[in-house]
């Protein structure tokens, strides 16, 4: 079960459910991403386990090293122990603080979320219809991500040609 986790203020955080205080969260990601192909595109949820593997880095490394811009009240609320990295994340924000969706000036974070643009990988997603508030609403997940193995689609594909003959 995922909790919930809220800072205390005081180093700890608290899960507000239970009362419970912890030492550290366990950072994970929901990372939204647009997928396409010469077919179209769309756009899909990719959580923990699929989103580490797209950016090659685990959400604990880069957030526990600096604990995240978080997005609170449509502003970026710094929590960071490192006056350096305090200085790098405090100087991408402009005056007055910063509406979501503002670029960071960081080049490692940067790097670490343009990786997997323009990569070609196979996706298993899962497609499901809710209705929400007499509107149907198409939710996308990634269940799976695997790089393209270009020699084993081509092989595949000769078999079904094959199969045809």
């Amino acid at each position: 079960m995922l909790l919930q986790l809220t800072d205390a203020g005081d180093g700890t955080w608290i899960d507000e459910r239970t009362g419970k205080r912890h030492n550290e969260p366990l950072w994970r990601y929901i990372l939204s991403v647009s997928l396409s192909d010469e077919s179209g595109s769309a756009y899909a949820t990719c959580f923990n386990e699929v989103a580490e593997q797209l950016l090659g880095k685990s959400a604990q490394g880069k957030l526990t090293q600096c604990t995240a811009v978080c997005v609170q009240a449509n502003r970026f609320l710094m929590g960071c122990p490192s006056a350096e990295m305090h200085a790098v994340y405090a100087a991408s924000i402009p005056a007055g603080g910063a509406v979501e969706g503002a670029e960071i000036q960081d080049p490692v974070w940067n790097a670490t979320f343009d990786k997997p643009i323009f990569s070609q990988w196979l996706f298993t997603l899962r497609v499901k219809v809710e209705n929400v508030n007499d509107e149907e609403r198409v939710k996308t997940s990634v269940l799976r991500v695997t790089p393209v193995n270009c020699g084993a689609e081509v092989d595949a594909l000769q078999e079904a040609i094959a199969q045809y003959s």
